[in-house]
This record gives structure tokens, sequence and C-alpha cells, in this order.
């Protein structure tokens, strides 16, 4: 995920219960120099303990794998945290390599086919974006799965709404 936008995403969360801060604001930066935070009931931020030793912002992407339809920042907190300020600077992101917790997709079982593996920030609107614009926020990626050879082909990619 990276941020392709004009500003900073930058969350901010406080009022620690266990491993999760239950007030979070959305600071917002604006073209002025000026700032604001927006209080984001719905949102949620967590600490893991996948050994990938920060908070997490819940469900900021979610990734789904279907059969394919055309076939058929700087502080994220350590584990003792009571605040935590999260974010990706413009032009900046995270690469999660599969064999981080949560970051893999078990496929055992599934039968050879077309898929369409399909990835969306912000998928439920919580989060705030300039003009309200959520054109940018997927990216799905088609794959053939051939089960016998254990192979998987990728056969398309695209930038726009997945479903």
């Amino acid at each position: 995920m990276f941020n392709v936008g004009d500003g900073p995403i930058e969350v901010r969360g406080r009022a620690r219960k266990g491993d999760e801060m239950t007030r979070i604001r959305q600071w917002i930066y604006r073209s002025d120099g000026t700032s604001r935070g927006v209080l984001k009931p719905d949102a949620e931020i967590f600490y893991a303990r996948d050994g990938h030793d920060h908070f997490h912002v819940a469900r900021f992407i979610v990734v789904r794998l279907r059969p394919n339809p055309g076939t058929v920042a700087s502080d994220c907190g350590w584990q003792q945290s009571c605040r935590v300020t999260l974010g990706v600077s413009v032009g900046w992101g995270d690469y999660y390599p599969p064999e981080f917790t949560f970051q893999s997709i078990d496929a055992s079982g599934l039968p050879q086919g077309s898929y369409r593996i399909c990835a969306t920030v912000n998928p439920k609107g919580i989060w705030t974006e300039k003009n309200n614009n959520f054109a940018n926020n997927s990216y799905w990626m088609d794959l053939d799965l051939n089960v016998a050879s254990n192979q998987l082909t990728v056969t398309g990619t695209g930038e726009t709404a997945c479903w």
C-alpha cells in the first residue's frame, strides 16, 4: 500500500484499553499549514502481538480472493504504548512479505480455475479522503491456478473497482 494522495494520512489513538486504542482521530493537514483532528468512532487501532512489534489500523486495507468474475509513518507504537500516531507520507508505503502474520492467503483445497484477488484501501469509507474521492482505492489481479502443477499465473491487473 502506497500513499498516492496529496497529503499524508495520519491516525492518532489514545485512551488505551487492553491492546486497543479507543479514541481515534484522523489528523488532516490543510494547504495553508493548519491542521485538525477528526474523531473516527468506527476506526480501530490495535496491537496484534504478531511479531511485527507495533500498532495496526484494523481493516485499513481488505484483500479478498474470489473466483474471477470474467470466467464464472514514524511512530507506530510499542506494546506498552498508551498513545500512538500512525501514518503514511505521500509517495511512501509498506511492503509486507507473505511470511508476516496476516499477509498470506491459504489457497489449499481451492479447485483449479481462474480467480481475482482484490485489495481495497478504506473499504468502508471510515477515513476522510480529499473530495470524497475513493476511485483510486482498489487494485486487482487475475490469476489462473493450476492445482496439478502447483502453479499460479497472473493473467491481468487493474486499478479500478474490483467487483
